[in-house]
């Protein structure tokens, strides 16, 4: 349909496409049709798909170079960061050490019910790990609970810990089976 080239000369005096758009139809059937949209950027030599649009996805860095994503807010550089040489995601960081990365002061992360709007955190303040279920207190009987392999270990809710049971033994705080059975 359309292709658009921004060509200009290196240092040899060759004639060279620096970026390029190129608009296509992928689907020209009656009533279906659908465009696709593709843009190139030279880099190290070499034209890289860098941005490309379809009917069911939009695509950056197709061609697998070496190149970070970054997404600014109106005050965090970095408020969004994807390391192309790793893969790690960084959010307020563009250096993450990990599959993903949080930096801020006192960074939060939130888990939220879609239907109820309820939420737990897990935040880092000063190097303290707080885990938070529902910090807003709209839910009576809130716990958390530890699972390994689909059967729950321990859990701590309305100042009560159960270890390896879930019924409580006495009037205390405290629960623990011993021996597995309840």
């Amino acid at each position: 349909l359309g292709f658009l080239k921004f060509d200009g000369e290196n240092d040899a005096s060759e004639q060279i496409s620096y970026a390029s758009i190129n608009a296509r139809s992928a689907d020209v059937t009656d009533g279906t049709e659908d465009g696709k949209l593709d843009v190139y950027l030279m880099q190290g030599g070499t034209s890289l798909n860098k941005l490309s649009f379809n009917t069911t996805e939009t695509v950056f860095n197709e061609d697998s170079g070496d190149v970070d994503f970054r997404v600014e807010s109106d005050n965090l550089a970095n408020a969004f960061f994807l390391e192309g040489s790793t893969g790690n995601i960084g959010i307020g960081t563009n250096a993450p050490t990990k599959n993903l990365t949080i930096q801020g002061t006192a960074s939060t992360l939130r888990l939220e019910d879609n239907t109820s709007g309820r939420y737990a955190d897990i935040e880092n303040s000063d190097g303290r790990m707080i885990l938070r279920s529902d910090p807003d207190g709209a839910v009576s009987g809130s716990r958390f609970v530890f699972e390994v392999d689909g059967s729950e270990i321990t859990r701590i809710d309305s100042g009560h810990l159960f270890l390896n049971t879930t019924t409580e033994r006495n009037s205390g705080n405290l629960s623990i089976d011993f021996d597995g059975t309840s």
